[in-house]
């Protein structure tokens, strides 16, 4: 499928994506950010792929070409590999912590600021 966001913001991106045909599950993301990042960087591509553990959709590769200005090109490559998902799911989950509070204000925590 071909992504066009309606707007030009870095942190959304224009490209494509791949989508697994049996159960719709994004195996493949290709592009760039739809806005340039700074004033050093040029040009950025990106590639992220997934793969099939088990039951879930794990990242594989992650790849990152950037185009800086003066330094040149930087390529980042990530390789995700030996997931071990039986370990994970035999993991037996600890008992949820039953806090005993006396008094029902101390327990109470303020809203943080938006800036924390």
């Amino acid at each position: 499928m071909k992504v066009v966001p309606k707007e030009k913001r870095k942190f959304l991106f224009k490209g494509r994506i791949w989508v697994n045909g049996r159960n719709f599950a994004i195996t493949r993301i290709e592009g760039q950010p739809a806005k340039t990042l700074s004033w050093w960087t040029t040009k950025v591509n990106f590639v992220y792929q997934y793969k099939r553990v088990g039951e879930f959709w794990l990242p594989a590769l992650n790849k990152t070409i950037t185009h800086v200005r003066i330094f040149g090109r930087s390529l980042l490559t990530i390789q995700y590999a030996d997931y071990d998902l039986a370990q994970a799911l035999n993991a037996k989950s600890s008992a949820p912590v039953k806090l005993h509070i006396s008094d029902p204000a101390a327990g109470m925590v303020p809203p943080s600021s938006p800036g924390e």
